[in-house]
């Protein structure tokens, strides 16, 4: 009798001895990324297997806990496996048995819960009275990104820096997952701020500028949107050329002129040439326009034939701006002067001419013209009783000179000295104004 029990001792002890230990295993598709903490990372939802088994004394009981963040239990539940039936009513699928016993099952769950921390803990209880507990973490992340681009500038053509902040809100955002496509010159920085990542940068340099900007996360999810610009960035302002005849500098008496507008973005319609003549007020008609092969803008002032332009003092301003709204600005001035100086003696001048003085008079005449007189062409000649000479200016006669409203006044004061006997007097003033009359 005690060689039976010890027999049946041994061949309990060598059959537990050559067989494996209960274990479980988990089953899942390969993750579409990882989050920033290393977790597998599945995209919308994923199917979890997990597998139990104990090939030596079979598994009496499974317990399976589905928990989020740590503090939500999603799904949980226990399965006495008496049998394959109770095991197949539990929604297990029996793999393995042996008298009765289950050797091996598994089950299957489904995880569609967006969550950065889930754990499925199971525990399977073995006839034998040990427990074996493993644990699956995962997270999965079904949103897409949220991307906005927000930009000071709009419209093609710009003429400031552009400033602009890009904005991502996704939990399991990366920046190598962000795609520029164009000519975006720069590298993005990312920082975070309140739950969002921010790229904040600025174009500054003159161009044409097109580029678009997606992005997707750590599981693969894309944004619905491509944000993105396209303009020219034009800080010049255009350039304005005046030029007198064959392109040499404007002269002051020249009114044969030139003026070249140039800029590679000209707003044609903003150009303005106009002409002002001091006593005629704005001068119409008076320029012809051409557009050259590189785009600018040309005008040519001339006099028109049988339409000699009036003496006057001309003012020529020019505006334009370009199509980023850069304005420029220019004028030049010029005067007309084929009549020369006028001349106009005082009131009491005019009493002594053509009569009789019984003392020496102060004799003064007025010359105007639109020009500055050259100073050292002012000449007084006098004649009397027949001879002829030249005053001495200073000491014989005075010049002063003012600058009036319409060009210049000089006013010749002859001393009364000159009158030192009597006779018949007469005066010639002689001067040569800057237009050479």
């Amino acid at each position: 009798m005690t060689g039976i029990l010890l027999t049946a001792a041994l061949w309990l002890l060598l059959l537990g001895a050559g067989t494996p230990a209960g274990h479980i295993r988990f089953t899942l598709r390969e993750p579409e990324g990882r989050t920033e903490a290393g977790v597998d990372l599945y995209r919308g939802s994923v199917e979890a297997v997990f597998r139990v088994s104990d090939p030596a004394y079979g598994i009496a009981e499974v317990t399976w806990i589905l928990e989020a963040e740590g503090r939500e239990i999603l799904e949980s539940g226990t399965a006495g496996f008496q049998d394959c039936g109770r095991a197949q009513d539990a929604g297990f699928e029996v793999l393995g048995q042996r008298g009765g016993n289950v050797l091996t099952a598994e089950k299957k769950i489904g995880i569609q819960r967006e969550s950065q921390e889930l754990m499925l803990r199971v525990g399977m209880k073995s006839w034998s009275g040990e427990e074996f507990w493993e644990s699956q973490y995962l997270a999965v992340d079904g949103t897409a990104p949220e991307l906005l681009l927000a930009a000071d500038g709009t419209g093609e053509y710009r003429g400031e820096t552009q400033h602009y902040l890009l904005t991502v809100r996704d939990r399991n955002f990366c920046p190598e997952d962000v795609t520029v496509q164009g000519n975006l010159p720069l590298p993005l920085q990312w920082q975070q701020r309140d739950g969002a990542f921010l790229a904040e940068f600025y174009l500054e340099t003159e161009g044409s500028y097109a580029f678009a900007v997606s992005v997707s996360d750590r599981a693969g999810n894309q944004a619905e949107q491509t944000v993105g610009d396209s303009f020219v960035l034009d800080r010049t302002a255009p350039s304005i050329e005046i030029s007198g005849p064959e392109g040499r500098p404007p002269e002051a008496h020249s009114s044969s002129l030139q003026i070249t507008v140039r800029d590679q973005n000209l707003d044609r319609e903003s150009v303005s040439v106009r002409l002002y003549g001091r006593e005629q007020g704005e001068v119409s008609g008076w320029a012809e326009k051409q557009e050259t092969a590189d785009g600018s803008l040309c005008f040519q002032i001339r006099e028109m034939p049988g339409k000699p332009r009036p003496d006057d003092v001309y003012s020529l301003q020019i505006t334009c701006r370009d199509l980023a709204g850069n304005p420029a600005g220019a004028s030049a001035a010029f005067t007309v002067n084929r009549g020369g100086s006028r001349y106009c003696p005082e009131e009491e001048t005019k009493r002594l001419l053509g009569n009789y003085a019984a003392e020496a008079p102060e004799f003064a005449v007025v010359e105007e013209n639109l020009d500055r007189l050259q100073e050292d062409s002012l000449k007084v000649w006098m004649t009397k009783n027949g001879e002829i000479r030249e005053l001495e200016r200073g000491r014989e006669y005075a010049v002063s000179a003012e600058q009036t409203g319409k060009g210049y006044r000089y006013r010749y004061t002859v001393h009364p000295g000159v009158f030192d006997a009597d006779g018949l007097y007469s005066f010639r003033f002689c001067s040569r104004d800057e237009a050479g009359n």
